[in-house]
Protein backbone atom coordinates (compact mmCIF):
# COMPACT_ATOMS: atom_id res chain seq x y z
CA UNK A 1 0.00 0.00 0.00
CA UNK A 2 1.62 3.53 -0.84
CA UNK A 3 1.54 6.14 1.80
CA UNK A 4 0.77 9.69 1.39
CA UNK A 5 3.71 12.30 2.18
CA UNK A 6 4.35 15.25 1.67
CA UNK A 7 6.50 17.03 -1.08
CA UNK A 8 7.59 21.26 -2.23
CA UNK A 9 9.18 22.23 -5.45
CA UNK A 10 11.10 25.68 -5.91
CA UNK A 11 10.78 27.25 -9.47
CA UNK A 12 11.85 30.75 -9.94
CA UNK A 13 9.72 33.97 -9.12
CA UNK A 14 6.90 34.20 -11.64
CA UNK A 15 6.76 30.23 -12.50
CA UNK A 16 4.91 29.22 -8.97
CA UNK A 17 1.30 29.32 -11.45
CA UNK A 18 3.16 27.03 -13.86
CA UNK A 19 4.75 24.39 -11.54
CA UNK A 20 1.34 24.50 -9.76
CA UNK A 21 -0.94 24.15 -13.68
CA UNK A 22 1.88 21.14 -14.29
CA UNK A 23 1.21 19.37 -10.87
CA UNK A 24 -2.61 19.81 -11.08
CA UNK A 25 -2.35 17.67 -14.10
CA UNK A 26 -1.02 14.69 -11.82
CA UNK A 27 -4.04 12.84 -11.01
CA UNK A 28 -2.51 11.74 -7.31
CA UNK A 29 -1.95 15.62 -6.53
CA UNK A 30 -4.03 16.98 -3.19
CA UNK A 31 -3.30 19.98 -0.89
CA UNK A 32 -1.66 21.74 -3.35
CA UNK A 33 -0.70 25.46 -1.86
CA UNK A 34 1.39 28.04 -4.04
CA UNK A 35 3.67 29.85 -2.28
CA UNK A 36 6.48 32.57 -3.12
CA UNK A 37 8.86 30.39 -4.85
CA UNK A 38 7.40 26.98 -3.90
CA UNK A 39 4.60 24.87 -4.59
CA UNK A 40 3.57 22.29 -1.65
CA UNK A 41 1.90 19.17 -2.23
CA UNK A 42 0.20 15.91 -0.59
CA UNK A 43 0.51 12.75 -3.06
CA UNK A 44 0.77 8.96 -2.53
CA UNK A 45 4.66 8.23 -2.75
CA UNK A 46 5.67 5.44 -5.41
CA UNK A 47 8.25 4.72 -8.08
CA UNK A 48 6.07 6.36 -10.87
CA UNK A 49 5.19 8.92 -9.10
CA UNK A 50 9.08 9.84 -8.79
CA UNK A 51 9.83 9.21 -12.11
CA UNK A 52 6.50 11.85 -13.31
CA UNK A 53 7.99 14.48 -10.60
CA UNK A 54 11.18 13.96 -12.30
CA UNK A 55 9.65 15.04 -15.44
CA UNK A 56 8.36 18.23 -14.81
CA UNK A 57 9.66 21.28 -16.68
CA UNK A 58 8.56 24.30 -14.80
CA UNK A 59 10.57 24.01 -11.43
CA UNK A 60 13.71 23.87 -10.62
CA UNK A 61 14.03 21.22 -7.63
CA UNK A 62 11.49 18.77 -6.12
CA UNK A 63 11.94 17.45 -2.29
CA UNK A 64 10.41 14.99 0.02
CA UNK A 65 9.43 17.16 2.67
CA UNK A 66 10.11 16.51 6.69
CA UNK A 67 9.30 19.30 8.34
CA UNK A 68 6.86 22.35 7.58
CA UNK A 69 5.96 25.23 10.00
CA UNK A 70 3.63 28.12 8.68
CA UNK A 71 2.15 31.18 10.10
CA UNK A 72 5.48 32.51 11.85
CA UNK A 73 6.00 34.92 14.50
CA UNK A 74 8.56 36.59 16.73
CA UNK A 75 7.70 35.09 20.02
CA UNK A 76 7.42 31.39 18.18
CA UNK A 77 10.83 31.53 16.25
CA UNK A 78 12.51 29.56 19.37
CA UNK A 79 9.89 27.20 19.88
CA UNK A 80 9.46 26.30 15.85
CA UNK A 81 13.03 25.38 15.70
CA UNK A 82 12.69 23.09 18.94
CA UNK A 83 9.85 21.66 17.30
CA UNK A 84 12.06 21.07 13.84
CA UNK A 85 14.55 19.33 16.19
CA UNK A 86 12.72 17.04 17.97
CA UNK A 87 10.93 15.82 15.23
CA UNK A 88 14.11 15.18 12.91
CA UNK A 89 14.61 12.62 15.90
CA UNK A 90 11.10 11.14 15.32
CA UNK A 91 11.72 7.03 14.05
CA UNK A 92 8.86 8.59 11.15
CA UNK A 93 12.14 10.63 9.60
CA UNK A 94 13.92 7.33 8.68
CA UNK A 95 10.68 5.62 7.15
CA UNK A 96 10.07 8.24 4.65
CA UNK A 97 14.23 8.42 3.92
CA UNK A 98 13.90 5.09 2.83
CA UNK A 99 11.02 4.79 0.84
CA UNK A 100 12.67 8.22 -0.83
CA UNK A 101 16.10 6.24 -0.86
CA UNK A 102 14.00 2.75 -2.78
CA UNK A 103 12.28 4.65 -4.95
CA UNK A 104 15.33 6.41 -6.18
CA UNK A 105 17.32 3.14 -6.47
CA UNK A 106 14.61 1.13 -8.50
CA UNK A 107 15.13 4.61 -10.85
CA UNK A 108 18.97 4.43 -10.82
CA UNK A 109 20.54 1.56 -9.33
CA UNK A 110 24.21 3.49 -9.03
CA UNK A 111 22.53 5.13 -5.77
CA UNK A 112 23.34 4.14 -2.81
CA UNK A 113 22.64 4.27 0.96
CA UNK A 114 22.75 7.21 2.39
CA UNK A 115 25.95 7.45 4.24
CA UNK A 116 27.16 11.22 4.42
CA UNK A 117 25.15 14.74 3.98
CA UNK A 118 25.50 18.20 3.93
CA UNK A 119 22.84 21.23 5.12
CA UNK A 120 22.21 24.15 3.20
CA UNK A 121 20.21 26.46 5.35
CA UNK A 122 18.98 30.00 3.99
CA UNK A 123 17.87 31.71 6.43
CA UNK A 124 16.09 35.65 6.30
CA UNK A 125 14.17 38.76 8.12
CA UNK A 126 13.97 38.36 11.74
CA UNK A 127 14.37 35.05 11.91
CA UNK A 128 17.24 34.97 10.20
CA UNK A 129 19.08 37.32 13.19
CA UNK A 130 17.97 35.29 15.64
CA UNK A 131 19.35 31.85 13.84
CA UNK A 132 21.27 33.03 11.19
CA UNK A 133 22.37 29.95 8.65
CA UNK A 134 25.28 28.76 10.28
CA UNK A 135 23.46 28.27 13.90
CA UNK A 136 20.01 26.69 12.11
CA UNK A 137 22.32 24.28 10.14
CA UNK A 138 24.46 23.39 13.04
CA UNK A 139 21.45 22.31 15.05
CA UNK A 140 19.38 20.47 12.61
CA UNK A 141 22.90 18.91 11.08
CA UNK A 142 23.45 17.74 15.19
CA UNK A 143 19.74 16.32 15.03
CA UNK A 144 20.25 14.25 11.52
CA UNK A 145 23.08 12.70 13.00
CA UNK A 146 21.50 11.49 16.32
CA UNK A 147 18.73 9.94 14.49
CA UNK A 148 20.51 8.76 11.07
CA UNK A 149 24.25 7.75 11.99
CA UNK A 150 25.17 9.83 8.92
CA UNK A 151 28.51 12.02 8.93
CA UNK A 152 28.98 15.16 7.24
CA UNK A 153 30.63 16.02 4.07
CA UNK A 154 30.59 19.18 2.33
CA UNK A 155 31.96 18.50 -0.59
CA UNK A 156 30.29 15.77 -1.98
CA UNK A 157 27.55 14.34 -0.06
CA UNK A 158 25.20 11.32 -0.82
CA UNK A 159 22.12 13.82 -0.06
CA UNK A 160 21.86 17.31 0.67
CA UNK A 161 19.23 18.53 3.00
CA UNK A 162 17.48 21.94 2.32
CA UNK A 163 16.21 24.17 5.05
CA UNK A 164 14.45 27.91 4.50
CA UNK A 165 14.01 29.41 7.46
CA UNK A 166 12.06 33.17 7.18
CA UNK A 167 9.17 35.61 9.00
CA UNK A 168 6.67 33.15 7.18
CA UNK A 169 7.93 29.65 7.56
CA UNK A 170 10.78 27.12 8.14
CA UNK A 171 10.98 24.10 5.99
CA UNK A 172 12.83 21.04 5.45
CA UNK A 173 13.39 19.11 2.50
CA UNK A 174 15.39 15.48 1.17
CA UNK A 175 16.03 16.30 -2.96
CA UNK A 176 14.87 14.09 -5.52
CA UNK A 177 16.90 14.45 -7.39
CA UNK A 178 21.07 15.23 -7.03
CA UNK A 179 21.10 18.08 -9.72
CA UNK A 180 18.38 20.81 -10.23
CA UNK A 181 15.71 19.78 -13.10
CA UNK A 182 16.43 22.78 -15.12
CA UNK A 183 19.92 21.41 -15.98
CA UNK A 184 18.63 19.37 -19.38
CA UNK A 185 21.05 16.24 -20.68
CA UNK A 186 19.74 17.72 -23.80
CA UNK A 187 21.59 20.90 -23.32
CA UNK A 188 25.34 21.30 -23.09
CA UNK A 189 25.22 25.63 -22.96
CA UNK A 190 22.42 27.00 -21.17
CA UNK A 191 22.18 30.81 -21.33
CA UNK A 192 18.58 31.33 -20.23
CA UNK A 193 16.88 29.30 -18.03
CA UNK A 194 15.52 26.14 -19.30
CA UNK A 195 12.53 26.60 -17.10
CA UNK A 196 12.06 30.28 -18.22
CA UNK A 197 12.33 29.10 -21.76
CA UNK A 198 9.86 26.20 -21.26
CA UNK A 199 7.39 28.64 -19.51
CA UNK A 200 7.59 31.47 -23.01
CA UNK A 201 6.78 28.35 -24.99
CA UNK A 202 3.49 26.89 -23.45
CA UNK A 203 2.61 30.49 -23.27
CA UNK A 204 2.55 30.89 -27.23
CA UNK A 205 0.37 28.12 -27.35
CA UNK A 206 1.73 26.86 -30.78
CA UNK A 207 -0.06 24.79 -32.90
CA UNK A 208 0.48 22.44 -35.89
CA UNK A 209 2.39 23.98 -38.91
CA UNK A 210 3.81 26.59 -36.82
CA UNK A 211 6.82 28.14 -36.96
CA UNK A 212 8.85 29.43 -34.14
CA UNK A 213 11.67 32.23 -34.39
CA UNK A 214 14.07 33.47 -32.46
CA UNK A 215 15.54 36.64 -34.17
CA UNK A 216 18.06 37.06 -31.43
CA UNK A 217 19.11 33.68 -31.16
CA UNK A 218 22.14 33.09 -28.90
CA UNK A 219 22.97 29.72 -27.22
CA UNK A 220 19.35 28.57 -29.05
CA UNK A 221 18.10 27.55 -25.80
CA UNK A 222 14.28 28.88 -26.53
CA UNK A 223 14.17 27.19 -29.63
CA UNK A 224 15.30 23.70 -28.80
CA UNK A 225 13.70 23.40 -25.32
CA UNK A 226 10.52 24.51 -27.81
CA UNK A 227 11.47 22.35 -30.28
CA UNK A 228 11.22 19.44 -27.30
CA UNK A 229 8.06 20.13 -25.36
CA UNK A 230 6.57 21.00 -28.86
CA UNK A 231 8.10 18.51 -31.51
CA UNK A 232 5.83 18.96 -34.17
CA UNK A 233 6.49 22.54 -35.05
CA UNK A 234 9.62 24.09 -37.23
CA UNK A 235 12.06 26.06 -35.46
Amino acid sequence: MCENERFFVTCGRGLETFALRELSSIPTMFNIQKVEGKVHFDCQFNESLVVRLLQLKSVERVFLCVFRSSSLSSNRFNQVVHDCVHHLREPSLQQSVQRLLKCKQRIDASVTLFATFRVSCKSAGRAGKLYTSKRLAKRIGTALKQNTGWTTDLKNPDVEVYVHLNDEFLVIGFPLANKPLSSRSYLKVIALRTTVCWAMASLANIKMGDKVLDPMCGAGTILIETGRCCCWCGY
